[in-house]
Order: C-alpha cells, then structure tokens, then sequence
C-alpha cells in the first residue's frame, strides 16, 4: 500500500521520517543503513509498543510486516520497499522526493 498524500499543508510541516520496525529484523537493519548511507535522518518505532501501533492503526495503516516507512503521512509498507528480499532504492529515493526529503 503505497500512500502518499501532496499539498500545502504537507510542505508546511516539518518533514519527518519515521521507520516501525521490529527485533531482529534483517529488512529492518537493510532500510535503515540505506538511509543512512542517503544521509537521511530517521526516528525508529517498536511496531510492538501499544502507542507506535495505535499510530498506525489511527493512519489506516495495519500491516504488521516490517519494515514501514513514513513520512508525515504518507507510507511504503514491506512490499512497497522489497522485491523479495531485494530492496527497492530507486523507488524510495522516488518517495523521499515526492515528500520533499
């Protein structure tokens, strides 16, 4: 579910990049050094933490598969982000962009 929603009011708010992730998850540890290598400051969330996951839910978002990146709010969920076990960058730098990164 790739969500992404444009306008004024999302190029007036501070941009912020979240990452809802779990223990031990190896996609996980993949999206965050690609961020990092992108020189792409990020917030990390325990998906398990009662309050991270009643974020999502308030969002729309119930997937339970990580990694879940967002921005303000516009999400990629895991299959957004993986081609198998491939990481998709292009389309995520696509993203980034789109919500002005």
């Amino acid at each position: 579910m790739l969500s992404f929603k444009s306008g004024k009011e999302d190029r007036d708010e501070m941009t912020r990049v979240k990452i809802y992730t779990m223990a031990f998850c190896i996609h996980c540890d993949e999206l965050k050094r690609f961020l990092r290598d992108e020189k792409i400051e990020f917030e990390e969330l325990d998906i398990w933490k009662r309050d991270n996951l009643a974020d999502l839910r308030l969002a729309g978002v119930f997937s339970r598969l990580t990694p879940i990146l967002r921005v303000n709010d516009n999400f990629m969920l895991f299959y957004d982000l993986f081609s198998g076990n491939k990481l998709r960058k292009e389309e995520i730098r696509e993203f980034l962009r789109k919500c002005n990164v």
